[in-house]
């Protein structure tokens, strides 16, 4: 029997898993190496409240790129009084669901000898012997298999601050339900970062009816903008004619969005979501890392919007004034005698002043962190069976998703598939080309598999 471990459990695990299944007709082990409980969740659709919303419409949301309309179909079902399925932002923890059902339905329908399991573990290091790859566990087990993918996801962000030893303070997360739920009423709140886990805090926070006020910094101190509340179609582009560095690109958003002025910019993002890959593909290395210094932080804000259920909390909360954003930098945090509130000091962006503000609780929204911190992507590194991307995100892979390895040709035992691949292809950490990469990589691999 061949075998396949793939480490990670999240969408893109699970999306790899489920093309894997379906596609094998030889007898095949499919182990997924991930320590939570269920899979297809990850932190991204982990078991949340409701009002935690997909960004993206249920129509962008199907995990299968020959039937764009699945998940809004699974939707209806699930959800069957609800108006317009494939126009509505969904819960995320639904989503999860919808993910999990997937890969079931995919060993429920898989040949025989085509079999799943599920080994909740970390893969931590690998090592490749001939034609088999060696994986070592955190438990302290390993395992051979013939491949071994790594879908590890999105790594833990990193603290804006590292508290010194003895410290009577930490970062919380916001989406740690007994953090945010264990908040008094009145008690005010930091928050470093203001993108959509913000906006998540935001709303987790207005349906607990909390009343203190919460203060937020980020470098641009820019927050996401909001989807329309009907969805419309992209306005097409010339971005064929559009020159390949970050300046044009910048250039050519800037004078489409004086077009659609009232949008600040959405409309052409939009336009370029299609051909985002394409575009990235043929942008010089130099020109990639400039966009990613310089570009990055105002594409986000039009590119990851919110929905407009989650936009109308934020604009109320800002309107009443107990939503203060600032751009400027977390420099320090003091705490003072016992039971007082903490301090986070921020220096304004472009002052050399310090402002503070007092908060019962401190929270890290600052997103994902480095993709080649995880100890598996530091082991392959450090054993030359892979290399970094040159823009440094996460690994470099070949087009069908297999991992080139330091100065050499990729052997086909190793591959990648989502936001570890994000330097290949920069939208990773969306469905559209999580999927598409899933089957890839499936497909390369199946090929002497089945």
């Amino acid at each position: 029997m061949r075998h396949v471990v793939v480490a990670g459990g999240g969408a893109s695990g699970a999306l790899l898993a489920s093309s894997l299944l379906r596609l094998a007709r030889r007898p095949l082990r499919v182990t997924v190496v991930d320590p939570s409980p269920s899979l297809g969740r990850g932190r991204a659709y982990a078991d949340g409240p409701p009002e935690h919303l997909l960004n993206v419409r249920a129509a962008g949301m199907s995990a299968l790129a020959d039937d764009p309309s699945h998940f809004a179909r699974w939707l209806s079902r699930r959800l069957p009084g609800l108006r317009a399925p494939d126009e509505a932002f969904a819960p995320r923890a639904l989503y999860g669901d919808y993910l999990g059902e997937l890969l079931e339905g995919a060993r429920g329908a898989a040949a025989p000898d085509v079999e799943l399991v599920h080994l909740r573990d970390v893969v931590v290091d690998a090592g490749v012997d001939g034609s088999s790859v060696r994986c070592a566990l955190a438990s302290g087990e390993s395992l051979a298999a013939d491949h071994l993918a790594v879908a590890t996801g999105n790594a833990p962000s990193r603290p804006p601050l590292d508290p010194p030893p003895g410290a009577s303070w930490r970062w919380e997360d916001p989406l740690d339900a007994a953090a945010v739920d264990s908040l008094p009423v009145d008690a005010p709140v930091a928050v470093v970062g203001t993108g959509l886990t913000l906006v998540d805090l935001l709303v987790r926070l207005d349906v607990r009816g909390h009343r203190g006020s919460v203060y937020a910094v980020s470098r641009h101190g820019l927050l996401p903008r909001a989807h329309p509340l009907a969805p419309r179609l992209a306005e097409p582009a010339p971005w064929s004619a559009c020159p390949r560095t970050a300046r044009g690109l910048a250039g050519a958003v800037r004078r489409r969005a004086e077009l659609h002025p009232h949008e600040d910019g959405t409309r052409p993002v939009e336009a370029l979501r299609a051909v985002t890959d394409a575009v990235w593909a043929e942008l010089a290395p130099a020109e990639r890392r400039r966009f990613l210094r310089h570009l990055l932080p105002l594409w986000n804000v039009h590119r990851h919007r919110m929905p407009p259920e989650s936009a109308g909390v934020v604009a109320r909360w800002r309107r009443t004034g107990r939503l203060r954003i600032l751009a400027g930098r977390a420099v320090e945090v003091v705490h003072g005698s016992e039971g007082a509130l903490h301090r986070l000091l921020v220096r304004p962006r472009g002052e050399e002043r310090v402002v503070s503000f007092e908060a019962a609780t401190l929270f890290d929204a600052t997103g994902p962190g480095d993709p080649l911190g995880t100890p598996l992507a530091r082991a392959l590194l450090a054993r030359g069976l892979a290399s970094p991307h040159p823009t440094g995100l996460g690994l470099d892979v070949e087009p069908s998703g297999l991992v080139r390895p330091a100065g050499a040709e990729p052997a086909g035992l190793l591959g990648a598939l989502g936001p570890i691949a994000r330097g290949r292809t920069y939208e990773s950490t969306a469905m559209r080309e999580i999927r598409v990469q899933a089957a890839r990589l499936a497909g390369t691999w199946i090929g002497p598999l089945s």
